[in-house]
């Protein structure tokens, strides 16, 4: 389940918990996009906090990683951290960067929010 989306001075924390659905992944990707059209940062981080299940699928996560690359084409961003303690979540997570290899962004994931915190800001 999507728990917030907070916006920053230069970026963005979306943070997940429990049992995370590709529809609720999507919607958030989403909004989070349109608000980088309308205000340019340089970091997004996705934390998937507490998670129960993930259920998305490979192509799902092949979508988001495309609405990321086109949008990141318009606006370049820097920065995109996943954070999970979760062994499928970051399997999941592997596949968005292989997806996203064309992307202008810098990938990275991280087991701890201070660790990806740390590393956006580096």
């Amino acid at each position: 389940m999507l728990d917030k989306i907070e916006y920053r001075e230069d970026g963005v924390l979306v943070v997940f918990s429990g049992v995370v659905t590709s529809e609720e992944l999507v919607s958030a990707n989403t909004e989070v996009l349109r608000h980088l059209a309308q205000s340019p940062y340089r970091y997004q981080i996705f934390a998937f906090l507490d998670v129960e299940n993930f259920i998305v699928s490979a192509e799902e996560m092949r979508y988001v990683a495309m609405q990321d690359i086109a949008a990141f084409k318009e606006h370049p961003i820097q920065k995109v951290a996943t954070v999970s303690k979760s062994q499928l979540v970051y399997g999941i997570a592997r596949m968005y960067d292989a997806f996203s290899c064309h992307s202008t962004a810098e990938t990275q994931i991280f087991e701890e929010l201070e660790d990806a915190e740390r590393w956006v800001n580096s």
